[in-house]
């Protein structure tokens, strides 16, 4: 065998080589994206979770649900004090910013008779 031949032999098996790898690392890139997503997923459900056992005992007191309300208030008053900022309200139903005199939210379509004020739903109609 020549030394063409040879060094042909070389690339050939160098390139398998070298395809495997970018394979393998394309799968092992697919599963760390699947990874990822499953994770996410996983997070989500858990913080239906977390939201759906507050609003069933909120009631009963303890730190963590304790913990929980003074974050929602303070949540509400950054956002009420956004929408101030903005010249707006916050919608009732969905929590979007909506410019005051607007007669509908402009993100779900409700009717601006319910909105937050001050950690409330207020009904602009009474």
């Amino acid at each position: 065998m020549d030394f063409f031949e040879s060094f042909g032999d070389g690339v050939v098996r160098f390139g398998k080589e070298i395809g495997g790898q970018a394979k393998e690392a394309a799968g092992t890139a697919k599963l760390k994206l699947e990874l990822r997503s499953k994770k996410e997923d996983l997070a989500k459900a858990y913080a239906a979770l977390g939201k759906r056992y507050y609003e069933e005992h909120k009631e009963e007191g303890g730190e963590t649900i304790q913990r929980v309300k003074e974050l929602l208030k303070e949540v509400e008053d950054l956002r009420s004090e956004i929408a101030e900022k903005k010249g707006a309200e916050v919608c009732g139903n969905c929590g979007a910013y909506v410019l005051r005199g607007q007669k509908y939210c402009g993100s779900c379509g409700e009717k601006m008779d319910l909105v937050f004020y001050d950690g409330e739903v207020v009904d602009l109609n009474q």
